[in-house]
């Protein structure tokens, strides 16, 4: 009894002094490889929420949940009736103040043309100090009313540019090549400042690929490491690390890396959300 016991125990003993060993092979010792696939997801780095800037009725829109849509393309139109009656009064105020300061100037020109006057009187027998005195000073008093009403006429001229740009921004324009993903609003609903979403878009041409990667294999992905990845349909393409994102999972113990694929085609053919394989380098698990 004693004798197989021994026997057992050395068996279990050899077993485990050679489990390292078979591991170590398993994997070799560097190189890439396809050893084990870690499983990724093509991404979009941009994608987000279009909002509008002018609170208000929502007039018109032009696009539906899946639409195709190219930079600048009209989205939704808000309401513009009171944002055109608000620029109509405000033209209307710069053209009054406009006018204002052409009278100003009138008037500054007129006392200037009278202290001129007093000036030459300077060797004259007419000539009075009190007379120049008082000239000067409504000289100076024109002058400071004029370059007021400059200020105001300004001030009202960029009121003027300011209604007009609320008006070029009433009408919603794609930010850039995208697909409409959702729809938060529709005609004839009300945007307010604390709920501004209009809808919100994806760029599918910026593709990109996140793969979770075991923290002590990150060592292996530099930025610019180019590696391989495999499709859903087995074909092979190649990528770029673009970065290493600086948060672990600390219940996975794994770090997104994100890969920039290097050909377009890929990227054309890559939907959001679809799987892909990375080919791992040899050693990591």
């Amino acid at each position: 009894m004693q004798h197989t016991y021994k026997i057992v125990l050395s068996a279990l003993m050899l077993i485990f002094l050679a489990t390292p060993s078979q591991a170590q092979n398993s994997y070799g010792a560097g190189g890439y490889g396809s050893v084990s696939g870690l499983t990724g997801r093509a991404i979009s780095w941009r994608s987000g929420k279009v909002s509008t800037q002018i609170p208000g009725l929502v007039k018109s829109v032009h696009v539906k949940i899946g639409d195709i849509v190219r930079r600048g393309d009209v989205l939704a139109v808000m309401d513009q009736v009171l944002l055109e009656s608000d620029l109509l009064q405000a033209k209307s105020e710069l053209a009054e103040t406009r006018a204002r300061a052409s009278v100003a100037k009138a008037k500054m020109l007129l006392k200037k043309n009278i202290l001129g006057r007093q000036q030459k009187l300077r060797r004259s027998s007419a000539f009075s100090q009190s007379k120049l005195d008082e000239a000067r000073l409504n000289y100076k008093i024109a002058e400071a009313e004029y370059k007021a009403a400059k200020a105001r006429e300004r001030i009202q001229n960029s009121i003027v540019q300011r209604k007009q740009l609320d008006i070029t921004l009433s009408t919603i324009r794609a930010p850039y090549d995208g697909v409409i993903q959702k729809m938060f609003t529709q005609v004839g609903a009300f945007i307010t400042p604390e709920q501004p979403n209009v809808l919100e878009m994806i760029d599918t041409s910026a593709i990109e690929i996140e793969v979770d990667i075991a923290v002590q294999d990150t060592g292996n992905y530099h930025k610019g490491t180019a590696v391989s990845f495999k499709n859903n349909n087995g074909q092979p393409f190649r990528a770029i690390v673009r970065a290493l994102l600086p948060v672990i999972n600390i219940r996975t113990q794994t770090r997104a890396v994100r890969f920039t694929p290097l050909d377009k085609t890929v990227i054309a053919n890559l939907v959001i959300g679809q799987e892909v394989t990375l080919i791992q380098p040899k050693g990591s698990q």
